[in-house]
């Protein structure tokens, strides 16, 4: 059976300290932490679709909440599905392909970037007869993409006051006629933010032979995550 949420889970930094003992217990605050959990259940999603030259990788929606994600939520890896024509599906130059380039307009997050493109798939491919010594190259579009969206709900603008901690199983603390207590719903305040931010995908840019990629640092607690933490996904450039 299919995950669904009749409705688009939204997240609010809820401090700690209106979770202290002596103060209300306000459904409010529960509702808060439900809701921050179920965001983190639907903040990472993946899509992969084919595309060519030219086309522009369109923005999904999700399967969970219907929930329609913005440009600036998607980070983008690619690969070769297909090297011939997307028209014909037969090469269009006169003999043997020699090189490639590929590429899906990743988004800019520097300020006043231009971000028009963003998302434009790009395929240029290079053929040459292999009979001759220096052949005139004849360039083509020619190729076909299998592009990952990486989509991530609030990729740039969800911040956290302080980096949240890992709670583990609270389910013995939870129970009929057990006290709601400080501690228990500081945890699940916790665990809920902590799914937020669990997984997280980063653009580390391009780089090349000998080149060390950097260590991905959270946007949203400013988290540093290690290498052991870390996997790292190529696009065939």
């Amino acid at each position: 059976m299919p995950l669904t949420l009749n409705q688009i889970a939204g997240f609010a930094d809820l401090s700690d300290s209106v979770l202290q003992a002596e103060k209300i217990a306000r459904a409010a605050h529960v509702a808060r932490i439900i809701s921050n959990a179920q965001f983190g259940m639907t903040r990472l999603e993946i899509f992969q679709d084919k595309y060519k030259d030219g086309d522009t990788v369109i923005l999904p929606t999700s399967p969970i909440d219907k929930y329609p994600y913005q440009r600036n939520e998607l980070i983008y890896t690619w690969t070769i599905s297909n090297s011939a024509s997307p028209s014909n599906f037969w090469l269009t130059g006169p003999d043997c392909l020699w090189f490639m380039s590929h590429k899906v307009q990743q988004w800019d997050n520097t300020v006043g970037a231009d971000n028009s493109k963003a998302g434009l798939v790009s395929s240029e491919e290079w053929y040459r007869k292999s009979s001759v010594h220096n052949p005139d190259p004849n360039k083509s579009n020619d190729g076909i993409l299998l592009v990952t969206t990486v989509a991530q709900r609030q990729l740039l603008n969800l911040t956290l006051s302080s980096q949240p901690l890992y709670q583990g199983d609270l389910t013995a603390a939870i129970g009929i006629d057990r006290p709601f207590t400080q501690a228990l719903a500081t945890q699940l305040n916790q665990a809920a933010k902590f799914s937020v931010v669990r997984n997280e995908c980063g653009f580390l840019g391009e780089y090349t032979n000998g080149q060390t990629a950097p260590q991905l640092i959270s946007p949203a607690d400013g988290y540093t995550y290690s290498y052991a933490n870390m996997q790292f996904v190529l696009a065939w450039r």
